[in-house]
């Protein structure tokens, strides 16, 4: 199998730049949801209002303490929004009326995805009877796109067929386009040479089928066949064919 990499930014569309909210800053101000009718007096307060992560690595960590006078101990519920794109260690916070004001930890990392994009989720922390709060997780996506063809190189005799498969790594952000092309064009046929790749079929090989033609000299050739991406006007992958000549 041959992956060929190319860069993310202005690719096939796959524009990554995220438009970043406010970053991240510390301060308990702006905790946002009330739960219950003691939320005046009792408030879950975070250490930070945003968060940047990026997949692959490390996670980061947020505080939580409470505000305000508690008469038993406090369980504050942890959740991601959208669980396929961060997750959060421990997922609950027990705060006793000796020690609330003690800010607690929590882990919060992104989950790897199949696709080349950012994206944007939120957590929060409640508790019956408090105000809860929420930080905004802002995710940047590690991933380059790549093209797959599979085998990367193949021999045939004129006259004979052989088959490569193509197919993208990641899902796409929208459809794309590709065409096949081969250099020479005069010594072999490709049979699709025009593809779209889905959101839905990206990760689907398509067979494409490879007649290599008959021609009146002795010789051997080796042909190269582009993948090129029809809104770039050129090839971001290759693979090689060799025709052995039968005459």
């Amino acid at each position: 199998m041959h992956a060929t990499r190319y860069p993310r930014a202005g690719l096939l569309g796959l524009g990554l730049t995220l438009a970043m909210g406010p970053s991240a800053c510390s301060g308990g101000a702006g905790n946002s949801t009330d739960a219950g009718p003691d939320a005046a007096t009792i408030t879950i307060t975070r250490s930070l209002a945003a968060l940047d992560l990026t997949e692959g690595e490390t996670g980061k960590r947020v505080s939580f303490h409470i505000d305000g006078p508690l008469g038993a101990p406090l369980v504050v519920n942890l959740m991601v929004a959208n669980p396929a794109l961060a997750a959060v260690e421990p997922p609950e916070l027990t705060f006793r009326p000796s020690t609330s004001a003690t800010p607690q930890d929590v882990l919060i990392t992104a989950v790897h995805d199949d696709d080349g994009q950012n994206s944007t989720t939120r957590l929060s922390a409640t508790a019956p009877g408090a105000r809860g709060a929420e930080v905004d997780v802002y995710i940047a996506d590690n991933d380059d796109q790549q093209i797959i063809i599979s085998p990367n190189s193949l021999t045939l005799g004129e006259g004979q067929t052989g088959t490569v498969n193509l197919r993208l790594a990641l899902r796409p952000a929208s459809d794309l386009d590709f065409t096949l092309t081969a250099d020479p064009s005069s010594k072999l046929t490709l049979t699709p040479s025009l593809h779209r790749f889905t959101a839905a079929s990206f990760a689907t090989p398509i067979p494409v089928t490879i007649q290599a033609l008959q021609d009146a000299d002795t010789s051997n050739e080796t042909v190269t066949i582009g993948v090129v991406v029809d809104t770039l006007g050129r090839a971001v992958a290759q693979s090689q064919v060799i025709i052995l000549d039968d005459d």
